[in-house]
């Protein structure tokens, strides 16, 4: 397991951490000693601790796998957003665990978050033109009328002239 490049984890069904990878340590900032036999609780923002205990207990009791994205908060403070997948594995014994994948979609958040901002400042640009252009079009249709207006006044006077002409 320590060769693969995603931190992984093994919980028990008491919640502990029984084993962890090096890309996990690494990842986390904690020690493995700190790790080994620690509750979420111990380790994470209370908050952080009660999502991963949910879905831990969710892969425990009704078996199967769990996909979730969340935030994890690293010994250096720093908070990620990561994808976690875990599975139930049962040993021979009956012994039942919780082995989970990490993925780091910190960067991927980062930049939906940057389009997303880009994509709001765009609809509202696009509003704004989308007003401008109706203001716009309602002066257009008064001049129209008010040139319907003179030219109904011009073919009038026309008329009369033409008449006056002819007379």
């Amino acid at each position: 397991i320590n060769v693969m490049a995603d931190p992984l984890f093994v919980k028990d069904s008491h919640h502990r951490f029984v084993l962890v990878n090096d890309a996990f340590v690494e990842f986390t900032g904690h020690r493995r000693e700190d790790l080994i036999g620690a509750y979420d609780g111990d380790i994470y923002t209370p908050d952080e601790a009660a999502v991963y205990h949910d879905s831990d207990d969710k892969v425990l009791l009704e078996g199967g796998g769990n996909v979730y994205f969340a935030t994890m908060t690293v010994a250096s403070g720093a908070t990620h957003y990561i994808s976690t997948k875990k599975t139930l594995y049962v040993n021979e014994q009956g012994n039942r665990f919780v082995v989970g994948v990490i993925r780091d979609m910190t960067k991927m958040k980062e930049s939906e978050d940057i389009l997303q901002r880009a994509n709001d400042v765009l609809e509202e640009k696009v509003a704004l033109r989308t007003r401008e252009l109706a203001r716009a079009n309602e002066n257009l249709v008064s001049v129209n009328r008010e040139m319907l207006v003179v030219n109904e006044a011009l073919r009038t006077a026309n008329r009369n002239l033409g008449s006056e002409v002819t007379e």
